[in-house]
């Protein structure tokens, strides 16, 4: 048993190293022969990856600031009306507490604003240019989701234990503003890497077609001798994933600089200029741009050499 076993990892080293040789190797051999070929394709790979890296890297500062605003968000302002009675408080608050969808409510009397107030900036020389206390007194409600935050403060709009100007910190118009920015930028954002990896896939494609022609005669020559349709097509396929891998390997590394050189300038960490990324998870986003460099070469060289006679 032992000595069948032997013989089987022989065999089968043996095949793996054919088949790198024949198509791993072959494919690195004709990538280096044709470099000049593949260099625009490189490039542009490079481009579209870069974009799509910076793209990754947003969406992960946007969603860390979009939690954190969710969370200052999902706290709703209820502006008091001047001279309410304490019964009317007291059933006011009970009223918010029953609610289902409220976390807690927070009473906020008027020296509590006022002492809020002049600690942000700016509002201290407003507020000494009016006469006595000009803010509210109000509940903090917290809510378990923006979509409550919106109901809530619909139900409470007419409210008449309410402050009649302004009876919530509510403003749906800067709501809605956001979303749709947020629209914009990723249909934006989506239209241009999709225009990117079109024109990398057809200029990449393009330069393993012009390598798969160079080697017509070779090629022929295998198919004489019976070689597989895999064989014939495998090396060109990983010659599109090597141009996928290198456009890759030069995105990332210009992503990275370019996170750096944010760094640099604003002179704060990493961190700090981009919310939630830090050096680990810069290194992953870059590092998943070789793979995915490699799919969109080797899906390009495929898509590029279909068919019998190329």
């Amino acid at each position: 048993m032992g000595v069948r076993l032997r013989r089987t990892l022989v065999l089968l080293a043996a095949i793996t190293a054919n088949v790198v040789e024949l198509i791993v190797l072959d494919a690195v051999r004709s990538w280096i022969r044709h470099r000049s070929a593949h260099a625009p394709a490189v490039g542009s790979v490079a481009m579209a990856l870069f974009v799509l890296g910076a793209s990754a890297v947003g969406t992960v500062a946007l969603q860390t600031v979009a939690r954190e605003e969710a969370a200052q968000a999902t706290l709703l302002h209820v502006y008091l009306r001047d001279g309410d009675t304490a019964d009317q408080l007291a059933d006011l608050e009970g009223t918010l507490l029953r609610r289902p969808d409220v976390v807690s409510v927070v009473y906020v009397s008027k020296a509590d604003a006022l002492r809020e107030a002049l600690a942000r900036p700016g509002m201290a020389d407003l507020i000494d240019q009016t006469e006595g206390n000009p803010l509210p007194a109000a509940y903090d409600v917290r809510l378990k989701s923006l979509a409550a935050v919106e109901s809530l403060a619909r139900e409470l709009s007419s409210d008449p234990r309410l402050a009649p100007d302004q009876p919530t910190s509510y403003d749906a118009a800067t709501y809605s503003t956001l979303q749709r920015l947020m629209q914009i930028v990723a249909i934006t954002t989506l239209v241009v890497i999709s225009g990117l990896a079109l024109i990398a896939a057809g200029v990449t494609g393009g330069a393993v077609r012009a390598a798969a022609v160079a080697r017509a005669d070779e090629v022929q020559t295998m198919r004489l001798v019976g070689a597989t349709d895999w064989m014939v097509r495998g090396p060109f396929v990983l010659e599109g994933a090597v141009t996928g891998v290198v456009g890759g390997a030069l995105g990332a590394v210009v992503l990275i600089a370019a996170c750096r050189f944010l760094q640099e300038e604003a002179g704060v960490g990493l961190g700090d200029v981009l919310p939630g990324l830090g050096v680990v998870v810069l290194a992953l986003l870059a590092a998943a741009l070789l793979p995915v460099g490699a799919c969109m070469g080797s899906l390009s060289a495929a898509v590029a050499l279909r068919g019998k006679h190329w």
